[in-house]
């Protein structure tokens, strides 16, 4: 489904002994089948993250390599665009929009679009509809955020550090609705607060510095997962 060859990302007019951005980075990760299938994609602040997750989504052009997903070259495709979900906390609606219309404009948007799951979210999350995006804490905007993107339904759904400003209750929420997942899809969760990660993805990735350093399977997890996450997390505070 997804696919990454020697794929690069530089930043334009960068002198050519200036490091890219991303990569070069191989990766493939193939359609979920017979489930959900949730990839863990960790990493500190500044490590590519945002980036790959927009290259993935069709956002960003690749400066060397390939972005493909089902078969399609990703970036400004119109498949890909109705494929892939991308939100977080920093997605740039309008801040007159009340919450209402933000989930409206989802609707529109995605074809397979779930709007019963929407408003089960809006208000276990505690987001009243009427309320103005631009008024809306960190954390609420992040809820905003994970009900478009699971609401989607979307066979691609990438969450862009979905935990950022939630409190203890909305972080076992978002984890219960990952591991209650039935359809298949994939969805990769982009994130540097590694604590909820383990029981809820089945693979995990980690970038630092624009480098994949860590490619964990189910096999992995466990005992290398705890000795991974210390060392991101002493990467971030350092």
């Amino acid at each position: 489904m997804i696919a990454l060859t020697d794929t690069e990302l530089r930043y334009p007019g960068a002198p050519d002994t200036t490091p890219p951005v991303l990569g070069p980075l191989t990766l493939d990760i193939p359609a979920a089948s017979d489930g959900p299938t949730v990839v863990g994609l960790a990493g500190r602040n500044g490590a590519g993250k945002s980036t790959l997750l927009g290259l993935i989504a069709g956002q960003l052009r690749p400066t060397a390599g390939s972005v493909q997903v089902g078969g399609r070259e990703a970036f400004d495709d119109p498949d890909v665009l109705r494929t892939v979900s991308l939100t977080g906390v920093d997605v740039d609606y309008p801040a007159a929009w009340p919450v209402s219309t933000v989930l409206l404009t989802a609707a529109r948007r995605f074809p397979q679009w779930d709007a019963a799951t929407a408003t089960r979210l809006r208000e276990a999350f505690g987001v009243a509809p009427a309320t103005a995006y631009g008024e809306l804490s960190r954390g609420q905007r992040s809820a905003v955020g994970i009900i478009v993107g699971l609401a989607s339904r979307t066979p691609v759904t990438l969450l862009d550090e979905p935990y950022v400003g939630l409190d203890a209750q909305g972080r076992r929420l978002l984890s219960r609705e990952l591991l209650g997942l039935e359809e298949p899809r994939t969805v990769i969760l982009a994130t540097h607060q590694l604590a909820d990660l383990e029981r809820t993805v089945s693979r995990l990735l980690v970038l630092d510095r624009g480098q994949l350093t860590h490619d964990l399977d189910p096999a992995e997890l466990g005992e290398r997962f705890i000795r991974v996450t210390r060392s991101v997390q002493r990467k971030a505070l350092a």
